[in-house]
């Protein structure tokens, strides 16, 4: 056989070599392991149902072990390991659970991983739903007795946990997903690692912990791991098929519609949009740099923050337009903000510093989305005007303070501002920022004007989260939500100081150095997406 007649051959039997791997890398478990696993399935299944139609015909009937286990796990009081058992539970409450699913999607997204999203969510909403609907038809009571400590009870029943369902189907599924991750990605093996161990602590600690807390009958978290699993494998089972309808039906649409939205992004209407925001944006903190040096030099102004620029352009003449007009602006900065995060506008690239950098972003876009909808709200007479920064740093601390944990979540805020206000104070010292602008024909002296102004609009704005973080942290210290600072009040406690006056004007001025460097980048500000 020649050699042409060896390549024919090859390249004839290709197609079929590729049809087999691809089918095998989407079956990856034996016929013997899926038996075992169906079968599993199946007795769980049937082992729920069982406790579940037997306690709701019995509902005060308890199962053999139910007291002896909860009151051994009750003996163990020091404080140390109490606390790191009951993380595990303080961590899986409504506000703190949920600020965890939407980080986790949000990193999700950044990276595209739009099959993960899914099924993260359908692991989430599936355990969440199926605890909910048992619970509510079983009504189970919480234990009781004189030897069961209960720190509380949120009003629902105890049969079964919704904590332990959840955090089995959720940290499960995304323990399943970190192991795809560490295959494909075996150099961030550091990171994945960290986040496995995070999962492994939930799935372990989130059972002793309901009974710990005398929240439920070990009963309850053991038929509730079983509701968990059968989520967590119904999850997996639809993530393989989705992964197989992919490499079946939808070879290179990834690639395409990767280059659709790259497209999309550099279209003259996206590219008009981000350059208007960019003015919007100088527009907010010209307002507020303005209204701050007025009132440092006492010839009027206020201390204000966006929510309040929003107000101060709504009483101008024709404002409802203005207004208009600049949510337009608010609008499309938070589009370009949600362009930059998840196409990686900027080659931040997917490592820690890069997430972290990708992750600020999409916060910007959430905060000024928000400022674009009060603008057409109180534009269209729908909406009286927001809540002040200061009002909503107040609430949220309240509530963050209220929930399980709540100091050690309040703490975290505080230092999450404090590095923001890190990030500022290194882009004013290393102007970083120049990389984004593109000003080959504006001349080099209005480049350093630019770039004086981007340094010393990026410290009076580092000098401002540095105030909301530290009071973010003595809010929690001291467990007053009053406490809490947001714009308007750094600026207040600035004026509070001794020589408070110089302090604001100096920072008044800095900020309207960063709106008026907003302008710039409204002109220079390289929007492209490739």
């Amino acid at each position: 056989m020649t050699d042409t007649d060896t390549q024919t051959t090859a390249s004839m039997m290709e197609p079929d070599i590729r049809l087999r791997v691809a089918r095998s890398s989407w079956m990856p478990y034996s016929q013997r392991r899926i038996v075992v696993v169906a079968t599993l399935w199946a007795l769980a299944f049937v082992m729920v149902a069982s406790m579940s139609i037997y306690l709701h015909a019995h509902r005060l009937a308890q199962f053999p072990g139910d007291v002896g286990l909860i009151v051994l796990i009750q003996q163990i009081h020091a404080p140390l390991i109490v606390g790191f058992i009951n993380l595990a539970s303080d961590a899986n409450w409504p506000m703190p659970a949920g600020i965890t699913v939407f980080a986790v999607l949000l990193l999700m997204v950044i990276f595209r991983r739009w099959r993960y999203v899914l099924t993260t969510l359908m692991a989430g909403f599936l355990a969440d739903g199926l605890s909910f609907a048992l619970n509510g038809w079983v009504h189970r009571p919480r234990p009781h007795g004189a030897h069961i400590h209960a720190i509380g009870n949120i009003g629902l029943s105890s049969y079964p946990s919704g904590h332990v369902s959840h955090v089995t189907a959720f940290y499960g599924f995304l323990l399943f997903l970190s192991a795809q991750e560490l295959r494909a990605h075996p150099r961030e093996s550091r990171w994945i690692h960290i986040a496995q161990a995070i999962c492994v602590y939930f799935l372990v600690f989130i059972g002793v912990s309901r009974i710990l807390e005398g929240q439920h009958w070990p009963s309850d978290v053991f038929a509730s791991y079983l509701l968990g699993g059968m989520t967590l494998v119904i999850t997996i089972v639809t993530y393989q098929l989705l992964g197989r309808f992919k490499m079946r039906n939808s070879a290179g649409i990834e690639q395409n519609a990767d280059q659709v939205a790259h497209r999309a992004a550099d279209s003259p209407i996206v590219t008009g949009l981000a350059h208007v925001g960019y003015a919007a944006k100088a527009v907010v903190y010209l307002i507020i740099g303005g209204l701050a040096l007025a009132a440092a030099l006492k010839i009027g102004g206020g201390l204000v923050d966006q929510t309040g620029a929003t107000n101060v352009i709504y009483n101008q003449p024709f404002g409802k337009y203005l207004l208009i007009a600049a949510g337009i602006g608010w609008f499309g900065y938070a589009l370009w903000c949600v362009i930059e995060a998840t196409l990686d506008t900027e080659h931040y690239g997917s490592d820690a510093k890069g997430v972290v950098a990708r992750l600020g972003y999409a916060v910007v876009a959430v905060a000024y989305g928000a400022l674009a909808y009060l603008a057409f709200g109180l534009a269209t007479g729908k909406s009286s005007g927001g809540k002040s920064s200061n009002t909503q740093a107040h609430d949220w601390t309240a509530r963050l303070l209220a929930a399980p944990g709540g100091v050690a979540l309040v703490i975290v805020l505080g230092l999450v501002v404090l590095a923001v206000a890190g990030i500022l104070f290194r882009r004013a010292y290393t102007a970083d920022f120049r990389r984004q602008l593109e000003m080959g024909q504006a001349g080099a002296n209005v480049e350093k004007g630019v770039i004086l102004l981007g340094r010393i609009g990026n410290a009076a704005l580092g000098s401002v989260f540095t105030i909301i973080g530290v009071f973010f942290i003595v809010a929690a210290l001291q467990h007053n939500p009053d406490q809490a600072k947001g714009l308007s009040g750094a600026l207040s406690a600035l004026l509070a100081q001794p020589f408070g006056n110089l302090l604001l004007a100096i920072v008044a001025l800095g900020l309207l150095a960063y709106g008026a460097y907003s302008l710039a980048q409204a002109r220079y500000r390289r929007i492209r997406a490739a």
